[in-house]
Order: structure tokens, then C-alpha cells, then sequence
């Protein structure tokens, strides 16, 4: 009996660390997502590059970058503004 509630201590922690990282893979998806069609909406149709850069930002950035979209008039603000984040490694 005792081995069976272990057994279903550690199955039920599992469970939540699962859960718990899927909330965290979705609003982290979610995020980028959202960034890309404000960008979009913005700036017209993004590059493949400029795409895949903005999916590869740490999840504190796709906040960061609409707020600092709000003062792009081009696309190489854009792209200047994902290279300081880069050479910065901020978070």
C-alpha cells in the first residue's frame, strides 16, 4: 500500500510539471504569435528571417518588442532593435 501511494505521490507531481510546462510552451508560443501579427500589421509582410529571429526572442522580449514597435517606421528598426537585444542578452 505504501509503494502504491508513492507510486501515485510521484505519477500526480509528474502530472503537474507536465502541466505546468505546457502553460509555459502555449503562452510562450502565444507570445511570439502576438508579436508577429502586431509587427505585421505595422510593418507589412516580415522577412523569413525577421520571423524566425522574433520566434527565437527569450520569452520576456515579445512584450518588449511591441512596446518599442510603436516607434519602428521602417523594418530595419526592426531588425536594429533585435541585434541590440542580441549583443545586450537581455532577458
Amino acid at each position: 500500500m505504501q509503494e502504491s501511494a508513492l507510486y501515485h505521490s510521484i505519477k500526480e507531481e509528474g502530472r503537474q510539471e507536465g502541466r505546468q510546462e505546457g502553460r509555459q510552451e502555449g503562452w510562450q508560443e502565444g507570445a511570439h504569435q502576438l508579436a508577429l501579427q502586431m509587427l505585421e500589421m505595422k510593418m507589412g509582410p516580415l522577412t523569413e528571417a525577421i520571423v524566425a529571429q522574433i520566434q527565437d526572442l527569450p520569452l520576456a522580449q515579445p512584450p518588449n518588442v511591441m512596446l518599442a514597435a510603436q516607434n519602428f517606421s521602417a523594418s530595419t528598426d526592426l531588425v536594429e532593435w533585435i541585434q541590440l537585444q542580441s549583443s545586450t542578452g537581455e532577458d
